[in-house]
């Protein structure tokens, strides 16, 4: 998502190897789009799962104990078994457990993320609303 934009740094977008062993060293905002074989795309379930449970669990610990923000979505769905429905995960300390059906798309997680940080919206962004059913409070 944020690689298309030519004003973002090229070291934003870094690979899973990259990811800090620390995870106060990541900022407060982390996304994770997993490869098609880890997403469940071109490899089977169980294979995904035991990616996630490997590479994130102790991550997903670590972000609902500070405020912290980490994001999951995967890159693309299979298309030919319907409507093009992409997963996208949250977890953090700020947000409320549950299952959520309303629409994301490329412009309203990066309008959620600028109002958490009252920040200008950006580009097609300004023009949606962001992201506020899975708050656990209305502070953002």
């Amino acid at each position: 998502m944020w690689a298309a934009f030519t004003s973002v740094p090229p070291g934003i977008n870094q690979p899973r190897s990259a990811w800090p062993g620390a995870y106060g060293n990541l900022p407060s905002v982390a996304f994770v789009i997993p490869y098609l074989c880890h997403n469940m795309h071109d490899c089977d379930i169980a294979t995904g799962h035991q990616w996630l449970q490997a590479n994130l669990s102790g991550n997903l610990d670590w972000v609902c104990t500070h405020n912290s923000l980490l994001v999951v979505t995967f890159d693309e769905s299979d298309s030919q078994r319907g409507s093009n429905h992409i997963i996208t995960l949250f977890d953090g300390a700020a947000l409320r457990p549950g299952r959520f059906d309303e629409p994301i798309d490329q412009y309203r997680l990066p309008r959620t993320i600028e109002e958490i940080y009252h920040l200008p919206a950006l580009g097609k962004a300004a023009s949606t609303t962001p992201i506020t059913d899975v708050w656990a409070s209305s502070t953002h």
